[in-house]
């Protein structure tokens, strides 16, 4: 059982960092929640100052679509917080990464 895991550790380029984040990560959902979150904040920002509704009503619908219209949202399992490829699908302490 040892030496499987060791091999298996051994065909994954994978090193431990802990508070570290994998490069790779950066692929996936990260990068479009970031564009999200700007979206609606520069969206918010333009309704603020100027005033027109159309502004806030779009804000609403990108809030809608990725986290309240059951067809289209964002909806994780938590399961596979902080898996690493090999080793595990996902642990505990995924909770504060997700």
């Amino acid at each position: 059982m040892v030496a499987e895991s060791f091999q298996r550790r051994q065909r994954i380029p994978y090193v431990r960092k802990d508070g570290e984040v994998n490069p790779e990560s950066r692929h996936y959902d990260a990068p479009k929640l970031e564009e999200l979150i700007r979206g609606i904040r520069i969206l918010s920002l333009a309704y603020y100052f100027v005033g027109d509704n159309r502004y806030s009503e779009r804000a609403f619908d990108l809030i809608n679509c990725w986290f309240l219209d059951s067809t289209t949202e964002m909806r994780p399992h938590l399961q596979y917080g902080q898996m690493i490829p090999g080793i595990c699908d996902g642990r505990g302490i995924g909770l504060i990464d997700t």
